[in-house]
């Protein structure tokens, strides 16, 4: 029973990377900030540090362009946040309507519940973030094809799939990637051959906000070479815009939180160098990862330099004293 367990996390693990947290609630502390006419009472936010960044960057200097500092707030909202709950016969309904089969085993701890099925695939739903996802382990002898199947029949099949499973209704979601997920290229052959596919949806952001960063919310379907379903997650949250607005970070503050790297997200395709300019800014929500209960949704900025090996830099928008970093 123990090493089931430590294969479906595993495995589930394996899964959710493919779609990084913040856990946001309210604290006691509270913060006076004088205004012209008014003193305004702001209770602090405690929020989980951002997610990490896998290698460190020594960035000494930080240029923000004029576009992107007339985009900057003075006052920025916050969203209140409710994960999806499932009961075992939502799961065993998802179950037999998607993968056709039957679930064998269920086991349950405080925040996560384990599926095994009859197919050898594995059900996990985590009750803090409203997460199911679905991995099935096949044969080392599956084959793999180097004839693609074309996205027009891989998007037939994922809209089939969110039909049937009723994870998502289509109209709150948008297309974000669709394409081969996982190739390989072996010693004798010269063509890149396809093992796995994904179909990636992400769900559409409230007015005002241009996406999300962090993990989901939104669904990620998988097929092997053959076009057979072998794993999905789904990450569903209901977002609510609530009426408090927090005064926003300023300028100054925003280069000196990238440059000392304080709760400070940073995305590169290659070595990101000791001066970096940021040309283009995006109002983007954060998603906790999916093993953490997320009650308040707080808007970041993701500053960018396409031109810069797809240079990405995600920072809370939110003032500093604030947020109260766990």
């Amino acid at each position: 029973m123990k090493n089931r367990k430590k294969i479906l996390k595993r495995v589930c693990i394996i899964t959710i990377i493919a779609i990084c947290g913040t856990i946001g609630f309210f604290g006691n502390e509270l913060v006076n900030q004088k205004g012209q006419d008014t003193d305004e009472i702001y209770e602090v936010l405690e929020v989980n540090h951002i997610a990490v960044a896998a290698y460190d960057y020594d960035i000494e200097s930080v240029e923000l362009t004029k576009k992107v500092k007339k985009e900057f707030k003075d006052k920025v909202p916050v969203y209140k946040v409710k994960a999806k709950k499932y009961s075992d016969k939502d799961i065993k309904r998802v179950v037999k309507n998607t993968i056709n089969c039957s679930i064998e085993n269920i086991e349950t701890d405080k925040d996560t519940n384990y599926y095994e099925l009859e197919n050898g695939g594995y059900v996990t739903y985590y009750k803090n973030s409203g997460t199911i996802s679905y991995k099935i382990i096949e044969n080392d002898n599956e084959q793999s094809s180097t004839a693609q199947i074309s996205n027009d029949v891989l998007v037939e099949k994922a809209n089939e799939f969110l039909k049937t499973s009723e994870l998502y209704d289509i109209k709150d979601l948008h297309m974000y990637k669709v394409g081969p997920s996982v190739t390989m290229r072996t010693s004798d052959s010269m063509e890149e051959e396809i093992l796995e596919y994904e179909v990636m949806y992400v769900k559409k952001a409230p007015e005002g906000i241009d996406g999300f960063d962090g993990t989901g919310p939104g669904i990620i379907v998988n097929y092997n070479a053959k076009g057979e379903l072998i794993g999905f997650v789904s990450i569903n949250k209901e977002i609510e815009l609530t009426d408090m607005m927090y005064p926003a970070k300023e300028t100054n503050d925003i280069e000196k939180d990238i440059i000392e790297n304080n709760n400070v997200m940073i995305y590169s395709t290659a070595d990101v160098g000791e001066n970096i300019e940021l040309k283009e800014v995006e109002n983007v929500l954060y998603c906790d990862s999916i093993g953490e209960k997320q009650e308040y949704m707080i808007p970041h900025y993701r500053l960018c330099d396409k031109d810069n090996n797809e240079l990405e830099v995600v920072i809370p928008a939110i003032d500093n004293k604030y947020l109260k970093i766990k």
